[in-house]
């Protein structure tokens, strides 16, 4: 399997689990602005010298997940929660050919998890929302149709 292939694939199966979580296959999913308010809690920038991204926690000790490319060079970084709060993180794992990479954040409190789900709930052409911090932006960016060329 290619490179590419690999990151699409890992990106898609993390993208279903999420849309599992919240749908479960529902006949009618729910609006955009459901989705965000569930995961926004759980959703993260980080910033590292070797650029800037999106992640997301998965565990209440505070674990993130991201993709390796921001991390890459880097043992600390910087994590900011959807609150504004801002804390010191370190890279604990990643891998290349996934491109994925795991954070500790380094804090006295609990975090909330994103919701997961089993990709096998997810139907074939599902919709897909991607929430994050792109590009460095500071913002949190919502949804669009993604083009199915």
């Amino acid at each position: 399997m290619s490179l590419v292939m690999a990151k699409f694939v890992a990106a898609s199966l993390l993208a279903a689990m999420v849309l599992a979580a919240l749908s479960a296959c529902e006949s009618n999913p729910p609006p955009v602005s459901e989705v965000v308010d569930n995961t926004l809690p759980s959703i993260v920038e980080i910033r590292a010298e070797s650029g800037t991204g999106t992640g997301f926690i998965v565990s209440k000790s505070g674990l993130v997940v991201t993709n390796r490319h921001v991390v890459e060079r880097d043992e600390r970084v910087i994590v900011r929660v959807a609150t504004g709060e801002i804390y010191l993180g370190h890279v604990v794992r990643t891998h290349a050919t996934l491109d994925i990479a795991y954070i500790e954040i380094e804090a006295d409190r609990e975090f909330v998890p994103i919701p997961m789900g089993d990709s096998d709930d997810v139907p074939l052409g599902a919709g897909v929302i991607a929430i994050g911090f792109p590009l460095g932006s500071g913002n949190l960016a919502g949804s669009r149709p993604l083009p199915m060329e």
